[in-house]
């Protein structure tokens, strides 16, 4: 059976332009913070000391609450060796339960140790 030919549409489609073209981050409401980010990539990986983990890799800024789901730097990350956030992007659920891990709370703590020492 042969398809009958697509209707021409009667105006052209426009191309928008992306939500970070306008010189700000893609994530609304993001400001990066690196000189926390590199403070807290200076600390040990916050599971390196689990029997079942063995660290690998570089330590990393993990989010707790992604960019996209409109979380910040501030109270929002703990250092993860490259395998430990590799098996956090699997799902922070499953994560913090097999490690029996608050990534929460140890966010906090940093966030309020960083703060302190200024």
């Amino acid at each position: 059976m042969k398809r009958s030919p697509l209707p021409r549409r009667k105006t052209p489609l426009k191309r928008g332009k992306p939500p970070h073209s306008k010189g700000g981050h893609r994530f609304k409401g993001y400001v990066p913070n690196p000189e926390y980010q590199d403070w807290v990539r200076s600390h040990p990986c916050a599971i390196a000391s689990h029997p079942d983990h063995m660290c690998l890799g570089l330590i990393q800024f993990c989010h707790v609450k992604s960019r996209g789901a409109g979380g910040t730097d501030e109270g929002n990350g703990v250092p993860l060796c490259t395998m430990a956030h590799d098996v956090q992007h699997r799902g922070i659920k499953s994560f913090q339960e097999r490690y029996d891990y608050d990534m929460v709370a140890h966010a906090w703590r940093l966030w309020a140790e960083y703060r302190w020492r200024l």
